[in-house]
């Protein structure tokens, strides 16, 4: 496992709540079947866990940037209003993408997001 830890920022600003999730990129040789997830702070930061277990395996994934103002409800017909374009919140849409390596350079985890 390796540690993952960015910031996320949109319009130049930090999101300041929700949940990165990172899924591996078969198409780019990540065959893990794993999930991670990090959990954005007010500051934009997030760090990612898998299992409840710090960081994550080695390879690529596609990210998406899931937060949204409105809480979640129980109502199948809840909507979400989205903080970030809704295309960073799809596996099939997001162009956010990096690869996890044992030693990435500073901010190679950080997401920068635009309209």
């Amino acid at each position: 496992m390796h540690p993952v830890a960015g910031r996320v920022l949109f319009d130049g600003k930090p999101v300041q709540k929700g949940e990165v999730v990172l899924a591996p990129d078969a198409e780019k040789g990540n065959t893990n079947l794993q999930f991670s997830i990090g959990k954005i702070d007010r500051d934009g930061r997030y760090v990612v866990q898998t299992f409840k277990k710090a960081g994550t395996k080695a390879g690529w994934y596609k990210v998406m940037v899931l937060a949204f103002e409105n809480e979640p409800e129980e109502n199948p017909a809840w909507i979400p209003i989205w903080i970030v374009p809704e295309k960073y919140t799809k596996y099939e849409t997001t162009t956010l993408a990096f690869e996890v390596v044992a030693d990435p350079a500073l901010g190679s985890y950080d997401l920068v997001i635009e309209r």
